[in-house]
């Protein structure tokens, strides 16, 4: 197989999005899957859900959304123009800024679709969808956070990586290793572990502090920065990632020395996952059994345009 390449396994994607849906379906929260960390590959929109448009809010992450006090004179709009229906409200959380949901902004958003569906213009009495954010809300919804009138969240990350967004921690019961990185190595050698000279800016700005603890196996593995997050790859345990030119990326394989020729695989964040999968240096290859009729059962209403 050529390398890099990205390998998606979608059995497991599958599991990580059933699980989910099976565990909000008890909070009364239907499931959208976002697939934009993948480009948006028609193989994982087969075993993902879809829903309609919703009418984006801010509520203090500073992203995309509408100011809250706009959004009713918005809607009027709306329903003049043809070919759109309004379907709800969404919101987006802890991706610019890391603001958390809590129950004081899914309160807030909550009482903005009981405010608009109170008014004579409504598109629809009530709005079917009231999304309440991403992946980041997982945590606050099972820890027990009052929902109120959210009922839908979009899950990329918590479905991919099976990792909770706002610690970077595992979600219980979820594949973790569903996205595998794998590179080859194209240079092994005992190199020491501290460089020497005159420091100064590098390639990519402020050179990690390096520690002194003497002669290491180092490897060059034939992938960069223009392929991958460097700093988002979890390497296979004795091996420690040390950084990343523009094409290439350099380990310390620990105790045993890499042999050229051989190849690496890593677990990425959504940060390396993204890079790497519009990288057009990284192949995309997807392994898994499942049937394009076998799909999560839908637990989003359909709507009709």
């Amino acid at each position: 197989m050529s390398s890099p390449r990205i390998e998606i396994d979608l059995d497991k994607i599958f599991y990580n999005a059933k699980t989910l849906v099976t565990r909000l379906k008890a909070h009364g929260i239907s499931v959208t899957g976002v697939t934009k960390a993948c480009c948006g590959a028609p193989q994982l929109a087969k075993v993902l859900l879809r829903a309609g448009i919703i009418l984006m809010v801010e509520l203090g992450d500073l992203r995309e959304g509408l100011m809250p006090c706009d959004v009713g004179k918005t809607i009027h709009i709306l329903s003049g123009l043809p070919n759109i229906t309004f379907m709800g409200l969404g919101a987006n959380l802890a991706c610019r800024n890391g603001i958390s949901p809590d129950n004081d902004k899914m309160g807030k958003l909550s009482a903005l679709a009981n405010r608009i569906d109170g008014t004579a213009d409504t598109a629809i009495h009530p709005m079917s969808i009231v999304s309440g954010g991403n992946s980041s809300n997982l945590d606050w919804v099972f820890s027990g956070g009052n929902t109120r009138r959210i009922n839908n969240l979009r899950l990329g990350e918590a479905v991919l990586l099976g990792c909770d967004p706002l610690h970077r921690k595992p979600i219980h019961g979820l594949h973790v290793d569903a996205v595998r990185l794998t590179a080859e190595v194209i240079e092994s050698k005992t190199k020491p572990s501290k460089p020497w000279g005159t420091i100064a800016q590098t390639t990519f700005g402020t050179p990690p502090i390096a520690q002194d603890v003497g002669d290491v196996f180092q490897a060059i593995l034939a992938i960069g920065q223009q392929d991958v997050d460097p700093s988002g790859l979890c390497p296979p345990d004795g091996i420690k990632v040390l950084g990343g030119s523009s094409d290439h990326l350099l380990l310390n394989t620990g105790t045993n020395q890499a042999q050229v020729g051989s190849e690496i695989t890593f677990l990425p964040d959504y940060s390396a996952l993204l890079r790497s999968m519009t990288s057009p240096y990284v192949e995309k290859t997807y392994i898994g059994e499942v049937e394009t009729s076998c799909l999560i059962p839908q637990a989003v209403p359909d709507f009709a345009s």
